[in-house]
């Protein structure tokens, strides 16, 4: 028996070492202005060259990244994705699921009991009665299974979730490079419109000063002039506002000057919609999560449907009474087995968690439902707008190549007195806006491009054979000048 008090006191040292020696230490991170600014740093371009190349997406295909001559719209796609702010925000999440997991295959730890009863009459042959019991609560091994499978779904629907974050923020980049880049080509139809312009009125100021006009011709000629100068400018605000949109894509700071190299016009070859429609399933990431969402629903009402069973502990218990005998023997408990009177529940077994498991799984359902509808409506609608767009290119270069022949008609007619200045530069002035139409159509098949891409959830294929040249604008006619038809 003097033995006993040494046993008690190791196994307490005992005890205390196993429940301190998985304590986690807390790591102050202090959120200064130099973590941000480091956190934000961009790569190098060798460094963003490696990754690019190395670039591993169920979308995305790795790109030979070279940033000395400008971006290709591709480019900036995965320079987005490797350094995008909000894809590393994004990105975070993965830390916080996998530490789930990590918590999901965690068992309870064993629960340790102790007691003393202490005698306050006997002789001094009475001692203190003492107990020691260790029990495992047996519950938490049923439904780990179950509980594993929902934390592993999470996971896979979480890194789904952000590929296809990563996937919109890539389009969105390749979207504001194409715009720039027909944003510049308007830019440079426009500078040499006005440069022509102001030429030309500058001459004809000189002829009005000279009486060899009329103020109505001089006035023709400044109006159209005025007009071309506006619309560069406004077309020179949409660029700059552009530029910033595709600094935010990239990720780079606002004082960064991001130039786009001139690309031909996006061209895919759309396949037949039933054939779009049908690898909605396996092609759309979103669709994909959702549907791991849906199985995570699964694996945990599975999980509360085990969890219903009464808790159940096993154990072994250690004591020794007053008289100084030492017992050992298994300890079992249980909950009762009843729930309430009638359909009353007094009692839990679990029937909340049970009907939450259920109602989540039936809206996790519904969801997955209406974004496959609205996936296919979006898909159609999308289609069908490329084709729109391709048709408006057409129309957008004939009604140009029109109204730009007008003008040359004018131009000549002007020599032999048949026409006048009015009538001449108010044809000019409408050719300039069908051209800069023209522009904006093409730019409207690239944006349509895209989003079918995004609406189908894959890149589509170029067309067969050799991409076709880019169509160019045959500029307007020099403008008009009073020594055309003056002697």
């Amino acid at each position: 028996m003097t033995r006993l008090p040494y046993v008690r006191a190791v196994a307490l040292l005992v005890v205390a070492l196993v429940a301190l020696g998985g304590c986690a230490r807390y790591t102050a991170r202090p959120l200064v202005p130099d973590a941000v600014r480091a956190s934000l740093a961009v790569p190098s371009p060798d460094s963003l060259a490696v990754r690019a190349a190395r670039l591993q997406h169920p979308v995305l295909a790795p790109v030979a990244l070279d940033l000395s001559d400008g971006l290709t719209p591709d480019e900036a796609a995965a320079v987005a994705v490797l350094i995008n702010p909000a894809l590393r925000a994004r990105r975070a999440t993965r830390g916080v699921v996998a530490a789930q997991l990590f918590a999901e295959g965690l068992l309870p730890p064993p629960s340790v009991a102790a007691s003393a009863d202490f005698p306050v009459n006997g002789d001094s042959t009475t001692q203190v009665a003492v107990g020691l019991g260790l029990s495992l609560d047996l519950n938490a091994l049923i439904t780990r299974g179950a509980r594993l499978a929902s934390a592993e779904a999470i996971r896979d629907s979480t890194d789904l979730g952000i590929a296809y974050a990563e996937w919109q923020v890539a389009q969105q980049a390749r979207l504001s490079a194409y715009r720039l880049v027909f944003l510049g080509r308007q830019q440079a139809l426009l500078a040499v419109e006005v440069a022509a312009l102001e030429e030309s009125l500058d001459l004809l100021n000189e002829a009005e000063r000279r009486r060899l006009i009329t103020e109505v011709d001089r006035a023709a000629a400044e109006a159209a002039f005025r007009d071309a100068r506006l619309t560069a400018l406004d077309v020179d605000q949409q660029a700059a506002a552009e530029h910033f949109a595709l600094l935010s894509a990239l990720g780079f700071p606002a004082d960064t000057t991001v130039t786009v190299q001139p690309v031909a016009l996006p061209d895919p070859e759309v396949p037949p919609f039933a054939v779009l429609a049908g690898g909605l399933d396996s092609l759309r990431l979103d669709l994909r999560a959702l549907r791991l969402g849906y199985a995570s629903g699964e694996a945990t009402l599975r999980a509360a449907v085990l969890g219903q069973f009464p808790a159940l502990n096993v154990g072994l218990n250690v004591a020794r009474n007053d008289a100084g005998l030492v017992t050992v023997g298994p300890a079992v408990s249980a909950g009762l087995p009843f729930l309430g009177l009638g359909k009353r529940l007094l009692f839990d077994r679990n029937q909340g968690g049970i009907a939450v498991a259920t109602a989540t799984r039936e809206l996790l359902f519904a969801e997955y439902a209406a974004r496959r509808r609205d996936a296919e409506v979006q898909l159609a609608r999308t289609a069908s707008s490329l084709d729109f767009a391709r048709r408006r290119v057409e129309a957008a270069r004939l009604a140009y190549e029109t109204r730009r022949h007008l003008v040359e008609i004018y131009g000549q007619a002007l020599l032999f007195g048949q026409a006048d200045v009015v009538t001449y530069y108010t044809a000019r002035v409408d050719a300039l806006a069908l051209a800069l139409q023209l522009l904006q159509a093409e730019q409207a098949v690239a944006e349509t491009a895209i989003a079918l891409e995004l609406a189908a959830g894959h890149p589509l294929a170029p067309p067969p054979g050799p991409p076709p040249a880019e169509p160019l604008l045959d500029p307007l006619p020099a403008p008009f000048r009073v020594s055309d038809h003056t002697p």
